[in-house]
């Protein structure tokens, strides 16, 4: 089954401090998906990632993809779609 929103990898760093470690998860049509977490371990900040919603001096790295879409390689136009 293709993964409706798959996440490989992903890594975020702001300044000299890398903020995600090669996280990966898959979300599956029809199927529940929690990211679940201590206070502080990186949940919104891998959704934000995501999305392309980390500050703009942020350097992210993987790869997240939508129905096979590159998200990370998509125009901010197309973004604001997906976001929507």
């Amino acid at each position: 089954m293709t993964a409706a929103l798959e996440i490989r990898d992903l890594t975020l760093i702001l300044g000299q401090t890398q903020i995600l470690h090669g996280i990966s998860l898959r979300a599956e049509p029809g199927r529940i998906t929690a990211l679940v977490g201590e206070s502080g371990s990186g949940k919104s900040m891998t959704l934000l990632a995501a999305l392309r919603l980390a500050p703009a001096h942020a350097q992210i790295g993987g790869a997240v993809s939508l129905d096979g879409e590159d998200l990370l390689q998509a125009s901010e136009a197309r973004m604001q779609k997906v976001r929507g």
